[in-house]
């Protein structure tokens, strides 16, 4: 009931910028020595740690996560989909991530506001919701150690447009905040409590909390974002003359026919 939810408003709790290597996926210690020998990496506890310390008490409903490992070339792509489920085999080192099940909730309500937001602004940015779009182990390799459990959080996945300049980068995030924050947007939800959100927080209603006012209301958000490297080390630059444009120079966005990449 959109009356009775429009003073909902939403609020990002968290932020994690967090690891997202294969090798993470390796869950048997003898398997682990035997590819890093005498310096196993840490991170097995770390990311455990910051799920206990960080994350496992934190009010929330949804992961958005900054997928670095979902490279889009003309837009920022946020997956719309219910329910992100299925089997993953990595195309890059299958040997060391195959045939991993994975099962979420997805958020369509936040992905379609944070898109509305971003068409408001000019940025480019496109839901989809298309059969087969693909999760990455940007995702699900974080997932597995800070979305634990039969009771698991939302997760939003949202592409890295690798010809996005600075702008266009800052336009999004702050279009993604304006989103979180919308009444619009948690007006048009259904309430859905018990873990089932963001990660940042519950939607709240009066039946169960207190009479809701803009104030004491939110539906809150944790954004994480994933890292990653070039196999040297370094990153890759993309020419100025590819780049995608500013948001002030994309008000006039080319047909989908004509763009080339």
């Amino acid at each position: 009931n959109r009356s009775s939810c429009a003073s909902l408003v939403g609020e990002l709790v968290g932020g994690l910028f967090s690891t997202h290597v294969p090798r993470l996926m390796i869950h048997d210690p003898a398997a682990r020595k035997a590819y890093m020998g005498d310096d196993v990496t840490t991170f097995y506890d770390a990311l455990p740690e910051v799920y206990e310390t960080r994350l496992r008490d934190l009010d929330f409903d949804t992961f958005v996560i900054i997928d670095t490992h979902w490279h889009s070339t003309l837009d920022f792509i946020i997956n719309t989909h219910e329910r992100l489920q299925g089997v993953y085999t990595s195309d890059e080192i299958p040997w060391m991530i195959n045939e991993y099940a994975y099962d979420y909730p997805g958020d369509p309500d936040l992905a379609a506001g944070i898109a509305a937001e971003c068409k408001a602004a000019h940025v480019w940015a496109e839901a989809s919701a298309h059969r087969g779009l693909p999760i990455h182990y940007g995702t699900l390799n974080i997932m597995h150690y800070y979305n634990p459990g039969p009771d698991k959080k939302r997760v939003l996945p949202i592409s890295v447009c690798d010809t996005a300049e600075v702008e266009a980068n800052l336009a999004f995030g702050a279009a993604l905040a304006r989103a979180v924050a919308a009444p619009a947007i948690a007006g048009c939800c259904s309430l859905r409590r018990a873990g089932c959100r963001t990660a940042s927080g519950r939607w709240r209603s009066s039946a169960s909390a207190p009479a809701p006012t803009p104030a004491t209301s939110t539906a809150r958000t944790c954004a994480t974002g994933t890292s990653g490297s070039w196999p040297g080390g370094g990153r890759a630059t993309t020419p100025a003359s590819s780049r995608m444009p500013t948001p002030s120079a994309r008000s006039a966005r080319p047909r989908a026919g004509s763009r080339t990449t």
